[in-house]
C-alpha cells in the first residue's frame, strides 16, 4: 500500500527524455513564473525534481486548494466506513444549527454529493459575506441563490463544511485524520499541517483582521480544508499514486473504496459556469470536475490550488507532475504550467525505456543545479539616488518616502505620515521598510505582518524603478511597488496580489521633495 518514490536511474529508464523536462523548465523560467518545487513521477517513481532556495524537500508548502482534494477522499474514507453516503444531506451532521437557526429549503436540500461537486447552493464563499468567524454557519444562515445539484460554482465554504463533517465523525482534527488515515499508510515522510477558521474569536483576539482570514492556532476552529492545509511535494505525489492507483481494486481499498476514487476522478459536473465572475476560458479549465478536483485533457485529472499548485495525474501515462509556486498575479499561471507539461513532455514519453543520454541529462542538472528564488532581472541601466518625498494619494492619504539605491541593493522606506512626525523624537520610529536587491533577492519580514518576505528591484529605465516582494510561508503574497521620477517629484505605485492581507499596499501616491 506504501509508495516508497524511488528515484529513477535516469528520465531515459522510465521513458521521458531529460532534454523534454529540461525544455519545460525552460520554458517556465522564460516565462518567469515563480516555481518553489517541480516533481515527476512514472509508474511510481522519481524521475526528476527541482526545488527552488529557499524551498527544499523537507519544506513543508502551502497547497492552497489542492487542499480541497484531499477533503474529498478524507469523506472517501468515511463512506467506505458507512459514515456518511453521498446523498446525506448535508444539514442533518449540524443539528445545533438548525435548533438555532432558520434553514432555508434550498440549504436543507444540499447533500454531500452536491458539496463535493461544488454545485452548492450559494454563489460564492459563504464566509466572506457576513462577519460571522464561523465559517461553518455561514453556509447554512447566508441566504442561497438557487437549488442544489444544479450549477457549478466554485465554493470553497463547501470544502470547509466537508472538513467539519470528517472532524466530527473522526473526533481529530483534518490534518490528524489525513496524517493517520492517508498520508502515513501510502508512506508520507512529512507532517500534515492546517491552519485553522477564526471561529469563536473575538475581533481583539484575530488582531483585528477581518472575520474570513483563517488564523495559525484555534482550537475552537475547523482546519480550513478548503486552502490552508500543508504538505511535502514528494507527500503530494504519493497522493497523486493514490488518486491514480486507487481507481482499480487492489490493496489500498483498505484506505478509501475504488469506485469512490473513480467517481471522484470522473466527469460529474460542467465547469463552464454561468456566472459572471467565475468564467473558465482555457481548454483544461473546461474539461470537467470530479469530486473536489478538476478534470483535464489528455485523460487526465488535476487538483488544483491558488499561484499554481498542481498535482497532475495521466492515468494513460502513468505519470504525475507536481508543482509548487506562486503565480498569483498571473491569471493565465495555472494555464502555462499545465501547457508546458502537453508541449514539452507528452509528445515525447515513451512506453519504452529509451538510451540514455549523458549530454542532455548533465545540460538539465547544470540549469537546475543551486536554483533560486526568482527575482526580477537588473534591468536597464539604473542610478544611485538617495531622495526623500512627501506623496499623497487621491484621498488625501499620505507617506514620506525614503528611496536609497546603489549599483547593487536599494532600500524604500514608508512613513504613514502622522506617524513619522509623532515618531520624530523616538529612537524607533514606525515606519514600513522594504530593503531589495538589484537583480537578486534580499530576505526580509514584512512590514505590519512580520511574514518572511524576498523583495527584488528593477530599472525599468533611469526614472522608473520596479520592485517586487513575495512572502512565502504560511500566508503568499506579491506586492509590487513602482517608483517613477519626474523631474522633482515622485510617483509611487503600489499594487498587492494577496489573499486577504496587506491591503494597505495599494494605490497611486504622488508628490515632491520633503522639505526639512
Amino acid at each position: 500500500m506504501r509508495f516508497p518514490l524511488p528515484s529513477a536511474a535516469s528520465p531515459e529508464s522510465l521513458g521521458i527524455p531529460s532534454s523534454a523536462i529540461h525544455s519545460m523548465i525552460r520554458r517556465l523560467q522564460r516565462q518567469q513564473l515563480v516555481l518553489h518545487s517541480v516533481l515527476l513521477v512514472r509508474r511510481g517513481e522519481l524521475v526528476w525534481e527541482s526545488y527552488w532556495n529557499p524551498y527544499t524537500a523537507s519544506t513543508p508548502h502551502r497547497m492552497y486548494s489542492v487542499a480541497k482534494s484531499f477533503v474529498a477522499v478524507a469523506i472517501g474514507v468515511l463512506v467506505g466506513e458507512g459514515r456518511v453516503q453521498l446523498k446525506d444531506r448535508v444539514i442533518e451532521y449540524f443539528p445545533e444549527i438548525r435548533a438555532e437557526h432558520h434553514i432555508h429549503p434550498f440549504v436543507e436540500e444540499a447533500r454531500i454529493v452536491d458539496l463535493l461537486e461544488m454545485r452548492t447552493p450559494h454563489e460564492d464563499m459563504t464566509y466572506i459575506m457576513t462577519e460571522d468567524p464561523d465559517w461553518v454557519r455561514t453556509f447554512f444562515t447566508v441566504t442561497p441563490t438557487r437549488r442544489p445539484g444544479t450549477i457549478f460554482a466554485y465554493d470553497t465554504s463547501a470544502t470547509v463544511v466537508l472538513t467539519a463533517v470528517v472532524e466530527r465523525l473522526s473526533g481529530q482534527s483534518l490534518e490528524d485524520f489525513l496524517a493517520t488515515r492517508v498520508f502515513g499508510p501510502i508512506g508520507g515522510q512529512g507532517p500534515i499541517q492546517g491552519l485553522k477558521t477564526p471561529t469563536g474569536l473575538t475581533v481583539q483576539q484575530r488582531a483585528g483582521r477581518p472575520s474570513w482570514r483563517e488564523v495559525e492556532q484555534n482550537p475552537q476552529g475547523v482546519t480550513h480544508g478548503g486552502s490552508g492545509v500543508f504538505c511535502l511535494p514528494r507527500d503530494a505525489a504519493r497522493f497523486g499514486l493514490l488518486l491514480m492507483r486507487g481507481r482499480q481494486p487492489g490493496p489500498w481499498e483498505e484506505l478509501v473504496p475504488a469506485t469512490y476514487l473513480q467517481e471522484m476522478t470522473s466527469f460529474r459536473t460542467s465547469a463552464v459556469t454561468s456566472l459572471p465572475h467565475q468564467r473558465h476560458q482555457h481548454p483544461d479549465d473546461r474539461a470537467g470536475y470530479g469530486f473536489q478536483i478538476w478534470l483535464t485533457r489528455h485523460g487526465g485529472f488535476a487538483a488544483r490550488g491558488m499561484g499554481g499548485q498542481l498535482i497532475v495525474c495521466l492515468p494513460d501515462q502513468d505519470l504525475i507532475m507536481v508543482v509548487t509556486g506562486d503565480n498569483q498575479p498571473r491569471p493565465d499561471g495555472t494555464a502555462q504550467l499545465l501547457d508546458a507539461l502537453w508541449d514539452e513532455v507528452l509528445p515525447h514519453l515513451s512506453a519504452e525505456p529509451l538510451p540514455d543520454d549523458p549530454a542532455a541529462q548533465e545540460a538539465l542538472r547544470a540549469d537546475t543545479d543551486g536554483l533560486e528564488l526568482s527575482a526580477l532581472p537588473p534591468g536597464g541601466k539604473g542610478v544611485s539616488v538617495n531622495r526623500q518625498y512627501s506623496v499623497c494619494d487621491e484621498a488625501g492619504h499620505r507617506f514620506d518616502l525614503s528611496i536609497v539605491t546603489t549599483a547593487g541593493e536599494g532600500h524604500l522606506t514608508l512613513y504613514p505620515v502622522g506617524e513619522a512626525e509623532a515618531a520624530a523624537s523616538s529612537d524607533t520610529p514606525a515606519a514600513w521598510e522594504i530593503p531589495f536587491g538589484i537583480g537578486r533577492n534580499i530576505r526580509h519580514s514584512l512590514p505590519n505582518y512580520g511574514y518572511e518576505t524576498y523583495s527584488s528591484g528593477t530599472w525599468v529605465d533611469e526614472n522608473t524603478l520596479h520592485i517586487r516582494s513575495m512572502t512565502i510561508g504560511l500566508y503568499h503574497g506579491h506586492i509590487e511597488f513602482t517608483l517613477h521620477f519626474s523631474g522633482e517629484w515622485a510617483t509611487l505605485v503600489m499594487q498587492k496580489t494577496a489573499e486577504f492581507f496587506a491591503d494597505e499596499y495599494q494605490g497611486v501616491y504622488s508628490g515632491p521633495p520633503r522639505r526639512r
